[in-house]
């Protein structure tokens, strides 16, 4: 599964590549911090896979642990809006007991999509309301084992 999201990845990079002039490298912004499978791992193969493309500068944004304090619930903030991609590699609030992100986390992603920002939803964290927030397009988000990519046109290229 994963070698084929990362072929697939790497194959929408490698055309501009061959062009003479080098291409910018697009910020990428991995959030992880629970899910049902070893996101640790996978989140490190995903960036290495992205950072060793030569496309992509790949940070990551874990969330505190699911018994961490409020305060550092409050402190965990990802500056959406400084990447052209969110690559979602968190499972968590598919169910109404599991943890839910903050409120304003919620919200900026959501204004982040709305706003033309791209988002891919990876693996596991694919499953039908297994997103952290009440996305208007959560609706859309089916339970595939495919990555999922919701970009919106209106977003500029760097």
């Amino acid at each position: 599964m994963l070698r084929f999201f990362l072929a697939g990845l790497l194959a929408l990079v490698a055309a501009p590549a061959l062009a003479d002039e080098p291409s910018p490298r697009l910020p990428v912004l991995i959030v992880d911090g629970m899910n049902n499978h070893d996101w640790p791992r996978a989140t490190k193969i995903l960036k290495d896979a992205l950072t060793n493309s030569g496309r992509f500068m790949v940070d990551v944004s874990t969330s505190p642990a699911v018994d961490a304090s409020k305060e550092a619930w409050d402190r965990w903030r990802p500056e959406f809006a400084k990447y052209d991609v969110v690559l979602s590699n968190f499972n968590g609030g598919h169910k109404p007991t599991n943890l839910h992100w903050p409120s304003e986390v919620e919200k900026a992603l959501e204004d982040y999509v709305s706003g033309g920002g791209g988002l891919v939803i990876y693996h596991s964290s694919n499953k039908r309301r297994s997103l952290p927030c009440p996305l208007s397009f959560r609706a859309n988000v089916l339970n595939v084992t495919e990555p999922l990519l919701i970009v919106s046109p209106s977003r500029p290229r760097r």
